[in-house]
């Protein structure tokens, strides 16, 4: 066990990563899959716990809760960082949710579906990882998943028997569950919402290399055409609302209101469980297994959906977006 902690920066985020020797372990350029298990460790003192959470990191001790003179009614992420050990904490968070943002990295998909310690006691667990997670995605399989395994996942997306219209007009008559808001199982998944989150600019720019993502007013918009369309897509996500015959929600050109924008700091504080970030993945696949166990594997390094204008070591030059900023998109990511 590593003797103490220090903070590493990601972006606006601080990540406590332990010292190992000399050397820091949990940077951006030392991570790989061995330093993911060997030197990146987080802080595990038995009295208290300290894991990043939605854009800061959140010190819970153990010992002030259970002194409490009145019942303290915690949220399920609170016990979740509360608890004492990786597999305590894997334990509260299934059955686990992925909220898929658009553009923030399907690569998490293969990375759930290799989880082994996820799929414990489930029959679905070596199709899981052999497909690389495609139960996350396809309607069908979910559905059979979630059946056959209700204490191991779960999804924003709702199956048959969750929705009283037609299969035709209904979110699980489509054959894939792509990028549904959260708000119509919010309640459902409250604290067991796994999500990634990335830089609102570079978000945006990778969208619109990638055929204009959720465009569909007709005619090839610029970038920034593009920008003031999408904008404010991964509030609208955490916040809007939906029915089971609802489009995807980004895809609407209504930038988000400031009361959703507000619910979805709220929600992003109080029901996602874990928030990685797609700008400094691998870091992020090292905060995942130190927070909820397993080992690293090559499915958590692995880009199943690259940029053709990017590189994984470059950003997206930001300059034809001529100044423009995706007010609440960063509002989200800041917090």
């Amino acid at each position: 066990m590593y003797g103490f902690a220090v903070p590493v920066a990601i972006g606006a985020l601080l990540i406590p990563c332990a010292m190992g020797s000399a050397q820091l372990a949990c940077t951006p350029t030392s991570i790989a899959m061995e330093t993911c298990t060997q030197q990146g460790e987080l802080s595990s003192d038995p009295s208290s716990v300290s894991f990043l959470q939605v854009g800061n990191v959140e010190h819970t001790s153990r010992t002030t809760l259970a002194h409490q003179s009145a019942p303290l009614v915690l949220t399920n992420v609170q016990r979740i960082n509360a608890a004492p050990t990786a597999a305590e904490r894997l334990e509260l968070l299934k059955p686990v949710a992925w909220l898929h943002i658009e553009k923030c990295g399907s690569s998490f998909q293969p990375a759930l579906g290799a989880f082994t310690e996820l799929w414990e006691g489930c029959p679905w667990g070596e199709a899981a990882a052999a497909d690389g997670g495609n139960c996350f995605r396809s309607m069908r399989g979910l559905e059979q998943v979630m059946t056959d395994c209700p204490e191991t996942i779960n999804s924003p997306c709702a199956i048959s028997t969750e929705c009283a219209v037609s299969a035709a007009s209904s979110s699980f008559g489509k054959p894939i569950c792509f990028h549904e808001g959260l708000d119509l199982k919010y309640s459902i998944n409250k604290g067991h919402i796994v999500a990634m989150f990335r830089q609102p600019e570079q978000r945006i720019i990778s969208g619109f290399f990638d055929g204009a993502h959720s465009y569909v007013k007709g005619a090839e918009p610029t970038m920034l055409e593009y920008a003031q369309y999408i904008q404010g897509c991964q509030t609208k996500m955490l916040s809007r609302h939906m029915e089971c015959e609802s489009a995807p929600v980004c895809s609407d050109g209504i930038p988000p209101r400031q009361k959703e924008t507000a619910l979805a700091l709220t929600r992003l504080h109080q029901g996602i469980a874990f928030v990685g970030i797609t700008d400094s993945w691998d870091l992020s696949m090292c905060l995942f297994h130190a927070k909820f166990g397993g080992s690293c594997k090559a499915e958590d390094f692995t880009n199943v959906h690259p940029g053709t204008n990017s590189t994984a070591r470059s950003a997206y030059d930001t300059s034809d977006l001529h100044g423009f900023v995706d007010e609440a998109d960063n509002l989200i990511f800041a917090a």
